[in-house]
């Protein structure tokens, strides 16, 4: 009779070890996301605030109607960087 509760001793050790092992982890994960988004995170105001030097050269156009003038401004407006983030939303979706 003594070795039937031996060995139902074993199996709830091992169930509890296992237990204990997958809340870890969870908590482990848990952090990992927590400290990633935090990261990664930035206010509106802060998007806001910062101007990169596409917006910089956007910014320094002409405001002119003349079409000389609007011609120039197409000119020397670069498209090709308007969109910086573009492939990155694009492997996202």
């Amino acid at each position: 009779m003594d070795t039937e509760k031996q060995s139902a001793v074993g199996p709830v050790a091992g169930l509890i070890i296992i237990i204990i092992v997958m809340i870890i982890g969870a908590i482990y994960f848990v952090q990992t996301a927590k400290e990633t988004i935090t990261q990664n995170e930035q206010t509106a105001e802060e998007i806001r605030q910062s101007i990169d030097a596409q917006t910089e050269s956007l910014n320094s156009l002409g405001a002119s109607d003349e079409i000389e003038s609007i011609s120039d401004d197409a000119t020397l407006t670069d498209v090709e960087n308007l969109l910086p983030e573009l492939p990155t939303l694009e492997k996202e979706i």
